[in-house]
C-alpha cells in the first residue's frame, strides 16, 4: 500500500504547476527525512556505489580514523533520487545536492515554500546563507622589509624568508621535508597557476569550478575581472616555488583546487558551493583542506548576517561540514577572519568548529595584528587556535605583470595557508597521524601553549617542534632524526 501511495504522490508532484514567471525565488536548503526506503539504504549496492565514489587515497585516509566496517556510513549514500525528482516536478531547479547532510539547495518562489515544507519526505527548509571573503586587511604603514639572508639554509627564500622562518619551516626544508606524498585541497575564489614561474613545478591533480560546473578554476568569460586573484595568492603562499623570490612550506605536495566563490560587488558566495567543494575534496583524498573564506556579518541584507551566539561549532552549515570532514580524516584549516578591529570582532565560521584549526595573524615582530579576529566561541572555547604571519606576506602579484611578486599582502587569508603548509610537512613525515593528533601537535608546541588566550590562541606555530611532537621525523628523500 505504501508503494502505491508514493507512486501516486510523485505523479502529482510531476503535475504541479510551474511557478509564475515574476515569482522571486529564495534559495533554501531542503533537508530530507531519510535516504529512501530502508531496503534501498541498507542494500549492498548502495554501499558499493558510495565506496566507488571515494578515491583509493580517500579510503586510505579514512582508515586512519575508522575501521573497515565503519568506512562508509549513511552520510556517504546518495540522496534518494525520487525526492529530487519530486522537487523538479514542481518546477524547481536543484543547484547543489549534499550527501553528507541529505539535502539540496533549491531556489524556491515564496508562494511555493509552504508546499515544499509540507512534502512528506521533507524534514525542514532553511534559507541558504552567504559566504564572503574576510574583508581585506589594511596594509600596514611600515616600510617593506629588507630581504633576509638565507645563506644558512639549503633554499633561497628571498623575501618569503620571514613568513617561513617565523614558524620554523626552513629547518624542515633543510632536512629534505617538503610535503611530498601529501594531498592538499584549496577552497577559494579561483586559481591562475599555469603561466606563472612560481607554479612551474606545481602538481595539480584536479580542479573544479563549482560556480559554472566545469574544470577550469581560472577566470573565464563569465567571471568578474580578478575573480581568481585571491585564490592564486593563497595558493602561492603554501605551494609557490621560485628560488630567490618565493617558497611555500609544502611546495612538493599535490593539490586539488576548488573554486567556490563569486567575486561580485558584494564579494560573497552562497554556502552551497563551499559545501559541495569540501565534499568533493574529501572524496578525492585530500589530507588537508585550506580555506580562506567564512561567515560573519556585514551582508547587504542584514537578515543574512550571523550572530555571535551561532558560533558554537554546531549551528552554521559550513562549520558542521568542516567538522564532518575532520571526522572523515581531513585536517581542516580556516582563516580566523579580519574582524578584530571592526564591530564584529570575533572569528568567522567555519573557524568556530571544535576541531577546525582557526588561524590568526601576527606581524613580523610576532605580535597579533589588530585586524585578526578574536575568540572565544559562543560556547566558551578558545579561538583562534594558532597564529602565523598575516601582515606583509609575500605572495605572487595578481594580476601578474612586470613585478611577479607582491610583498605586501595582508590578512588571515594568508596566515591559514602557511599553517596548512606546516600540516603538509607534518603529514609528509607522519602520514599515520589523525586530524586530532595534528591539531594537538600544533597547539601543544605553539608559543603560548602553557597560557592560551582568546587573542592569540595557543600562539605562533613552531613547525620543528610540531613535527617531532609524536616522534622523530623522517624525510621522504632521506632519513633524518631531530
Amino acid at each position: 500500500m505504501k508503494s502505491l501511495f508514493w507512486a501516486f504522490f510523485f505523479s502529482l508532484a510531476w503535475l504541479a504547476p510551474l511557478p509564475a514567471q515574476d515569482a522571486k525565488p529564495q534559495k533554501v536548503w531542503v533537508y530530507f527525512r531519510d535516504k529512501g526506503p530502508a531496503t534501498t539504504v541498507r542494500s549492498a549496492a548502495a554501499k558499493r556505489a558510495a565506496e566507488q565514489r571515494l578515491s583509493p587515497r580517500a579510503i586510505q585516509r579514512r582508515l586512519k580514523v575508522r575501521t573497515l566496517s565503519t568506512l562508509i556510513d549513511d552520510t556517504d549514500l546518495d540522496v534518494y533520487s525520487p525526492y529530487l525528482q519530486a522537487l523538479r516536478g514542481m518546477g524547481l531547479q536543484i543547484v547543489v545536492v549534499s550527501r553528507w547532510f541529505n539535502a539540496a539547495s533549491v531556489p524556491v518562489p515564496t508562494e511555493q515554500l509552504d508546499a515544499v515544507r509540507n512534502l512528506p519526505f521533507v524534514e525542514r527548509v532553511v534559507p541558504v546563507r552567504r559566504l564572503k571573503l574576510p574583508p581585506p586587511a589594511p596594509v600596514t604603514a611600515e616600510p617593506p622589509r629588507p630581504i633576509p639572508k638565507t645563506a644558512n639554509h639549503s633554499l633561497d627564500y628571498g623575501a618569503s624568508f620571514t613568513q617561513n622562518d617565523i614558524i620554523n619551516v626552513p629547518v624542515l626544508h633543510d632536512a629534505g621535508i617538503y610535503g611530498e606524498g601529501v594531498i592538499v585541497g584549496m577552497l577559494d575564489t579561483g586559481f591562475s597557476y599555469k603561466d606563472h614561474p612560481a607554479f612551474s613545478d606545481l602538481q595539480v591533480l584536479g580542479e573544479r569550478d563549482f560556480l559554472f560546473n566545469d574544470d577550469n578554476t581560472a577566470d573565464g568569460p563569465e567571471d568578474d575581472p580578478g575573480q581568481h586573484n585571491h585564490g592564486t595568492r593563497t595558493l602561492s603562499v603554501i605551494a609557490g616555488y621560485d628560488s630567490g623570490n618565493l617558497i611555500g612550506p609544502a611546495f612538493a605536495a599535490q593539490f586539488y583546487l576548488a573554486k567556490t566563490e563569486y567575486l561580485n560587488r558584494e564579494v560573497r558566495v552562497e554556502e552551497d558551493f563551499w559545501q559541495a567543494g569540501i565534499e568533493w575534496l574529501e572524496a578525492q583524498g585530500a589530507d588537508v583542506v585550506s580555506s580562506s573564506l567564512g561567515y560573519a556579518d556585514g551582508h547587504d541584507d542584514p537578515a543574512e548576517d550571523h550572530t555571535w551566539d551561532e558560533l558554537d561549532g554546531q549551528t552554521i552549515l559550513v562549520t558542521r561540514a568542516a567538522q564532518m570532514a575532520v571526522e572523515k580524516g581531513v585536517v581542516v584549516i580556516n582563516s580566523a577572519g579580519n574582524e578584530g578591529n571592526k564591530a564584529w570582532k570575533y572569528i568567522i565560521a567555519p573557524a568556530d568548529g571544535a576541531d577546525v584549526i582557526a588561524v590568526g595573524a601576527i606581524n613580523s615582530s610576532g605580535k597579533r595584528v589588530p585586524f585578526s579576529s578574536l575568540g572565544p566561541t559562543a560556547d566558551g572555547r578558545i579561538k583562534p587556535d594558532v597564529m602565523a604571519l598575516g601582515a606583509n606576506v609575500t605572495t605572487v602579484a595578481m594580476p601578474a605583470g612586470e613585478a611577479l611578486y607582491n610583498h605586501r599582502s595582508s590578512g588571515t587569508s594568508f596566515s591559514a595557508p602557511l599553517v596548512a603548509g606546516v600540516v603538509g610537512l607534518i603529514l609528509s613525515a607522519h602520514p599515520e597521524l589523525t586530524p586530532l593528533q595534528v591539531n594537538e601537535a600544533l597547539r601543544m608546541t605553539a608559543s603560548r601553549s602553557d597560557f592560551p588566550d582568546t587573542l592569540m590562541g595557543y600562539g605562533i606555530v613552531d613547525a620543528e617542534k610540531a613535527i617531532t611532537y609524536w616522534g622523530p621525523a623522517f624525510s621522504n628523500r632521506f632519513s633524518v632524526e631531530f
